[in-house]
């Protein structure tokens, strides 16, 4: 089912402010070599890029602020410790709830579904990320992922350390995030916590 108008929007203004950011990094590199007029060539693009960049941002956020389902949507997400503007426009642009069964299809999608390595009968490997899908996705929900770890108690995940956790928790978000938008309730640790 093709998504609304107002989501294509979105996709479309994400991408094109991901693309600006491709190239700043690509001009951050650039500088490292160049000199005189190169340099000065350099740091003007730089000023264009990140001129370019707000734009896109402050258009993104009006565009949100627009359409009332989408400010309800971004008001129900960011309810969520650790959820930021970034993340929840990109949740709404790709993850919709109307676009998978269950909130396991979203992970999926993501690349964040555990994948058991196993040789033969009995060799088994280290369980890694299938890292199969939205890489952009899983890129922005890894600083807000630790951000959580830090400030939200229903983001604890015990047993586990280092990159085996923010994986499990990046996964934690990703179903709150569907059950903010499926209920139509703001985020309640407690009930996060009890399940």
């Amino acid at each position: 089912q093709p998504a609304p108008h107002e989501v294509r929007e979105l996709q479309r203004l994400l991408a094109r402010l991901e693309a600006v950011q491709q190239m700043s990094v690509q001009e951050q590199n650039r500088a490292y070599e160049a000199e005189g007029e190169a340099l000065e060539s350099v740091d003007r693009t730089l000023a264009h890029l990140k001129a370019e960049e707000e734009k896109l941002r402050k258009r993104i956020r009006e565009h949100i602020d627009q359409h009332p389902h989408l400010r309800e949507q971004h008001a129900l997400l960011t309810s969520i410790p650790g959820v930021g503007e970034q993340v929840s426009s990109h949740f709404m642009a790709w993850l919709r709830p109307e676009r998978f069964d269950d909130a396991r299809q979203a992970v999926a999608f993501v690349g964040l579904s555990p994948r058991h390595r196993q040789s033969g009968d009995s060799v088994r490997g280290k369980t890694r990320l299938s890292k199969v899908g939205h890489a952009c996705l899983r890129k922005i929900l890894y600083l807000p992922a630790m951000s959580a770890i830090r400030d939200n108690s229903a983001a604890k995940a015990s047993g586990k350390a280092g990159k085996v956790v923010i994986g499990a928790v990046m996964r934690k978000m990703i179903h709150w995030m569907f059950g903010v938008l499926k209920s139509g309730q703001p985020f309640d640790p407690k009930l996060a916590l009890a399940k």
